[in-house]
């Protein structure tokens, strides 16, 4: 069962880790409906769906975007290092906070 990250930074180790997915797909020339795609477009696509999101959004919960921004913006740089190191996302850490753990129980 997969849980939501629990943490800042695992925020950052598991949207990295997808971001770097889909950046290597589209440099293999497939398409990939993301914000990824959005941003490397460079026609405001990004934004456009960023203010939708804002507008759409409770005024309670607005406060949440500017730190969320910060660690996509994080995640995205990170990921663009890892692209043009050529470092793969086949081999990656798992984001524990979003997995079950089972204890051993001696029964």
């Amino acid at each position: 069962m997969n849980f939501p990250p629990s943490s800042p930074r695992d925020i950052v180790m598991q949207r990295r880790r997808v971001i770097l997915g889909h950046m290597q797909l589209l440099s293999l020339g497939t398409y990939s409906d993301t914000s990824v795609t959005m941003l490397l477009s460079g026609k405001g696509v990004l934004l456009t769906v960023m203010l939708e999101a804002i507008r759409e959004c409770r005024w309670r919960s607005l406060y949440l975007f500017p730190p969320l921004l910060l660690l996509e913006a994080i995640s995205f740089a990170l990921a663009l290092g890892d692209l043009r190191r050529g470092r793969s996302m086949l081999r990656w850490p798992i984001v524990r906070s979003t997995k079950i753990h089972f204890e051993r129980r001696n029964l």
